[in-house]
């Protein structure tokens, strides 16, 4: 089952962490595991978690509005990409847990 980002409901904490250079806020989705390290191809990204000793993979599926013209969404799919590009870095900067 993939872990589910909506853009909408991750927005402002994507532009405080992009724009404002905040702390980094981390993801709002329903991952129950520890996040170790995000991967992605060109067209995918997946989180790999640590759930009661195990790695567990999960594909990430991000939801945008239906009501997005194609020139606003390839602006919110760069939002998107930076900002996973940065919970990348901040993941393998992070202590091990």
């Amino acid at each position: 089952m993939p872990l589910i980002f909506d853009f909408w409901e991750n927005y402002q904490d994507m532009l405080k962490v992009i724009i404002w250079k905040e702390k980094f806020i981390p993801p709002n989705w329903e991952n129950r595991g520890v996040p170790l390290k995000l991967v992605n191809t060109e067209e995918a990204w997946a989180l790999l978690s640590k759930i009661e000793d195990k790695i567990h993979i999960h594909n990430i599926e991000v939801v945008y509005s239906q009501r997005s013209i194609p020139l606003q969404e390839k602006a919110m799919k760069k939002l998107v990409h930076t900002y996973f590009e940065l919970y990348r870095e901040h993941l393998t900067g992070a202590e091990p847990q």
